[in-house]
């Protein structure tokens, strides 16, 4: 039943796209629901005025979806499916507008479902949209290079961050959730467990490049002997966006260490 739900609201929502429904496609969507394409993410609720982004506003558009495939774990689900959305201006023959494919994350809100992030895969786009699957994957482990001016490598990957509840909650903590990695908040984030936790996603330097330094103890796990601090200390600083300074401390015997991290600013 939910996989013909599902399918039913991916119709539907093709169809406020073709009629420029605001209202209907806001319904698509969760609260804090998302839209990734080319030209990067926004969030459905803070800019529905996208709806039908890049396609033309006059004439009639109509969306034909094919090949749709759910997968669905309780009240979370996967689906994705093929577009073609044909044009036919007010004075002119029908035309293929774009064609692609619609990768969404899905969740159960009360008894309806609702988009949580939709990847799209414009298949006219090129290399401009490396990485618009990654939704798919762990967002513990997604990291995306880039390089900036002079070198300095930067990549952007996601934090926990507790229980975010709304769009509006996650763009007030954000910010300070980044600044405590020393990385910048880039406005996205999504929900992991409903109501117990949520993660946001940062952009930091490979390099930290400041020229003020402090030193800090970081949670480490079990640290046995001093071999094994070299072993582990230096990742565990790095995780943090610090190097080792070579100094641990046990804090309760068999279960606890941390480790001293540098850290430049």
């Amino acid at each position: 039943m939910s996989r013909q739900e599902i399918t039913e609201l991916l119709y539907g929502c093709a169809g406020a796209v073709d009629a420029l429904d605001v209202e209907v496609w806001l319904g698509c969507f969760t609260e804090g629901g998302t839209v990734r394409d080319a030209s990067g993410t926004y969030a459905v609720r803070r800019d529905p005025e996208r709806i039908g982004d890049g396609l033309p506003v006059d004439g009639v558009r109509r969306h034909f979806l094919s090949g749709v495939i759910v997968e669905v774990d309780g009240d979370a689900a996967v689906s994705r499916c093929s577009f073609q959305i044909v044009v036919t201006p007010p004075n002119g023959p029908s035309v293929i507008a774009r064609v692609g494919e619609y990768r969404d994350r899905l969740r159960r809100v009360d008894r309806d479902w609702r988009i949580e992030a939709r990847v799209v895969v414009d298949d006219s786009a090129g290399p401009a949209q490396t990485g618009v699957g990654d939704f798919a994957e762990s967002a513990l482990t997604s990291m995306e290079p880039t390089v900036v001016k002079g070198g300095t490598g930067t990549f952007k990957v996601t934090v926990p961050a507790g229980p975010l509840w709304n769009d509006s909650h996650a763009q007030e903590v954000g910010p300070m959730i980044a600044a405590a990695h020393f990385g910048r908040f880039t406005g996205q984030w999504r929900t992991m467990v409903p109501g117990l936790m949520s993660v946001v996603e940062i952009e930091v330097t490979a390099e930290p490049t400041g020229t003020s330094e402090f030193t800090m103890d970081v949670p480490a796990g079990p640290i046995w002997n001093h071999d094994d601090a070299k072993q582990k200390c230096p990742a565990i600083c790095a995780s943090y966006g610090g190097t080792w300074n070579g100094h641990w401390t046990t804090v309760v015997p068999g279960r606890f260490s941390v480790a001293g991290c540098t850290f430049r600013i």
